[in-house]
């Protein structure tokens, strides 16, 4: 079972070299134009809540091809480029403070009815000394979105500060693919009461210490928008959280959230690695893209 140890900035858990969850290293050619709009991650310089500055990836040369299943990057300089799948995710559920959704084969995002948050978690591998990381890029592809976004609301990404088990749990809500049926799971797992409940079997909060839909670094690393009929990967700039893991390895985890949780509508599924898995396309599922120089 997947478990997270939240780590302190500066805090670099040993690892074997590429020992990690790492699926491909590649090469990529020509950046593209700046572009602005929608739907794209926060330009460093002035990210954090500042809508002006926000543009997408594709603005700081980087283009996404989702095809046959495979994330193909591509940029002019022929840096390295390696790709992460998620090694454990899950829905905390406001309504559900007990349940845990480790199984749920999408990841979900709402506020009214309730708040629903995901988490993501990713094992970077042991690079050593001399490796510099240009970018770090966390990308969740949507399965579907309701036209309840108005004029659009952003979705934010923070680093967690607490360690969490993935859990096997499962609410139906998110288990769409196949007619799943919930299942309250069983040993341990991430709740919205708990990080780690230590007896999923049971309706009550199974942990010492309750953290109340997740204990996170309280500002945002990146935000993105999202309006009515979006599709496809949506990108966030993880740079400055995965910087300081690069040389020794470790894990790291971050929780998706609406940026703000008072405003009702807007509800967006997507892939979770057990869907991705299940539809045998593993790029759909979230991925953690690191550049290299």
């Amino acid at each position: 079972m997947p478990r997270f140890h939240a780590l302190k900035l500066g805090q670099h858990p040993p690892r074997g070299p590429l020992d990690g969850p790492a699926t491909a290293v590649v090469a990529f050619g020509p950046p593209a134009g700046p572009t602005r709009g929608p739907g794209t991650a926060v330009d460093p310089g002035g990210r954090r809540g500042r809508p002006a500055e926000r543009r997408s990836v594709m603005g700081r040369g980087i283009v996404w091809v989702l095809a046959l299943g495979l994330v193909v990057p591509w940029n002019a300089d022929a840096a390295s480029t390696l790709v992460l799948d998620a090694t454990a995710d899950s829905v905390l559920r406001y309504a559900h403070p007990d349940q845990n959704d480790g199984a749920a084969e999408q990841l979900l995002l709402k506020t009214g009815g309730g708040i629903v948050r995901s988490l993501v978690g990713f094992d970077i591998p042991s690079l050593g000394q001399g490796r510099v990381l240009v970018r770090a890029t966390l990308l969740l592809t949507i399965t579907r979105m309701e036209k309840t976004w108005g004029s659009g609301r952003y979705v934010a990404v923070h680093r967690m500060r607490e360690p969490w088990v993935e859990g096997n749990g499962r609410v139906d809500e998110v288990s769409w693919f196949r007619g799943l049926k919930p299942r309250p799971g069983s040993g341990e797992g991430v709740t919205w009461n708990c990080a780690i409940d230590t007896r999923l079997g049971d309706p009550v909060a199974d942990c010492a210490t309750g953290w109340a839909g997740g204990t996170f670094v309280s500002q945002l690393t990146d935000a993105v928008l999202h309006v009515n009929g979006m599709a496809g990967a949506m990108a966030w700039d993880m740079t400055e959280d995965v910087a300081d893991l690069i040389a020794a390895g470790g894990e790291v985890s971050w929780i998706v959230k609406k940026e703000n949780e008072k405003l009702k509508g807007g509800k967006v599924y997507y892939y979770s690695r057990e869907g991705a898995a299940y539809l045998k396309k593993p790029a759909l599922g979230p991925r953690l893209i690191l550049e290299f120089d």
